[in-house]
């Protein structure tokens, strides 16, 4: 099961060097989400303000918000 956690709590994570990698995948509505891991492999979901995970209409968003965060890789991950 992934953690939940906000956009600071996240950016403290990875800035606390705990938060390794970051994958732009495609959500079930046709949106995409990021899905966060540390180095124990434990995954992280970004929420939105009402808790629910954060969804992005394009690739460009999601990757603009990595790169806010610090992220200077980003998997993008292409479901079939």
């Amino acid at each position: 099961m992934a953690n939940k956690v906000n956009l600071k709590e996240l950016q403290l994570l990875f800035n606390k060097i705990v938060i390794k990698s970051a994958s732009i995948t495609p959500s079930y509505t046709g949106n995409w989400t990021i899905i966060f891991m540390d180095d124990k492999h434990e995954t992280y979901n970004l929420t939105a303000q009402r808790g629910e995970y954060r969804q992005f209409k394009t690739i460009d968003s999601a990757f603009q918000l990595c790169h806010k965060i610090g992220f200077e890789n980003v998997e993008i991950v292409k479901m079939i």
